[in-house]
């Protein structure tokens, strides 16, 4: 099987869906209830602030949403890996400094037979080494030809 032909059910893809997109409804959600409370119980004036929150808010949504591709292909390469005894649950590190796609690399070590308490700690481990080297300081001495971590 190839990532081309990774064809989950329609009850997983639906699954997948709402899982993938949990952070862009609930922006979605909050952007409501920010238009129904300005309208309903605040003063007038507060419409355009609360309108500049929502179409952030939206935006920000709309991002998320335009990702899901992405991760679906993640899903589907790790599934032919699992699928061909060749996944190591070093291969999703990349996706855990990216709090959308910790949840495609949670379905991936699910997929592989890992328990909760153990996707949660690898998670967790790599989620971590993801910040210190997002935080990490390169230095490059040009005089020496070095690069200094």
């Amino acid at each position: 099987m190839t990532a081309s032909r990774f064809q989950p059910s329609l009850a997983s893809r639906l699954r997948l869906w709402v899982s993938y997109q949990r952070y862009a409804l609930g922006f979605a959600a909050l952007s409501a209830s920010l238009i129904w409370l300005s309208v309903a119980h605040l003063p007038w004036w507060t419409w355009p602030v609360t309108a500049l929150a929502v179409v952030k808010m939206l935006s920000f949504a709309a991002f998320i949403l335009s990702r899901h591709s992405r991760k679906v292909r993640a899903t589907a390469i790790a599934a032919v890996r699992i699928e061909q005894g060749r996944f190591r649950p070093e291969s999703v590190e990349s996706y855990c400094g990216d709090p959308c796609f910790r949840l495609v690399a949670a379905e991936a070590l699910s997929r592989a037979g890992y328990p909760r308490s153990e996707r949660r700690s690898l998670i967790r481990e790599y989620a971590r080494r993801e910040s210190e080297r997002a935080s990490a300081t390169i230095i490059f001495d040009r005089q020496n030809g070095q690069v200094i971590t």
